[in-house]
């Protein structure tokens, strides 16, 4: 028997009010895509004017002011969720729908989108704590994905680099380390990721970094792995100490040694 599900849900969200502003908002287009193999195509709102029917025609969706406007196989629409508590609009759209067509009521909807928003809550706070606990930290630490792109700094790095947080995420290690476009990864020049991946396990090093005002820093750097469940390297936690003065003092000990 052949599976005639569509690979990918299409969804029309029924009501253009505040709920479906909010709905929007909170999980972007591709939210309900990533997380069950559906996105956000229609609205369903005569009144133009309404805020979700509004955001909606700014991001490009589909609004229409009647929901049968939505039974034609070539809206290629298979699911409606209603975000209109009236019991007689979810009554009219069973009573007409076409079978292929799946309803969500609101009362449903309602009960996963407060649970949806209590994790996000929760979820929110955590990242916070987290933020403030690393922003405590005096030691520089990133998280560094296996693709060495930056996708956190804490205070302290941003600080003694001369950055700011978004003139950070989103790059890559070795444009901010190096300000070059040429990753170290792979070559001779003793990138701490590569001992880790190889090892699988923390590594220790002194690298020098170069701030965006060309004053070189020795730093101490300890990567550790963070892992996936598979066992893949889901990203990498970078402390660093800045050992310059040390380092200077060192070599100026060595140099009046040497004389």
């Amino acid at each position: 028997m052949v599976d005639e599900t569509p690979a990918v849900f299409n969804i029309a969200l029924i009501g253009g009010g505040d709920n479906c502003g909010e709905v929007l908002k909170m999980t972007t287009v591709d939210f309900l895509q990533d997380q069950v193999n559906s996105r956000i195509v229609a609205v369903v709102e005569p009144d133009g004017t309404a805020p979700g029917a509004t955001l909606a025609t700014q991001w490009g969706l589909k609004v229409v002011s009647d929901f049968q406007q939505l039974y034609d196989p070539a809206a290629d629409v298979q699911l409606f969720i209603l975000l209109d508590p009236d019991p007689d609009l979810l009554h009219r759209i069973l009573k007409t729908k076409p079978d292929f067509l799946r309803v969500l009521s609101y009362h449903a909807f309602d009960l996963f989108w407060k649970a949806f928003k209590s994790r996000e809550k929760v979820l929110q706070q955590r990242s916070e704590e987290m933020q403030t606990i690393l922003n405590g930290i005096q030691d520089l630490i990133l998280v560094i994905t296996p693709e060495q792109e930056i996708v956190d700094a804490n205070e302290a790095f941003l600080r003694q680099m001369g950055y700011n947080k978004e003139e950070v995420v989103g790059k890559k290690c070795f444009e901010i380390y190096h300000q070059t476009h040429q990753s170290c990864y792979g070559d001779k020049s003793g990138c701490p990721l590569n001992t880790v991946i190889r090892n699988r396990e923390t590594a220790k090093t002194i690298r020098t970094r170069t701030d965006p005002f060309g004053k070189t820093h020795y730093i101490e750097v300890t990567i550790h792995p963070l892992w996936e469940k598979n066992g893949k390297i889901a990203r990498f936690l970078e402390i660093s100490h800045d050992i310059t003065e040390r380092k200077l003092a060192e070599e100026k000990l060595s140099r009046s040694e040497a004389k």
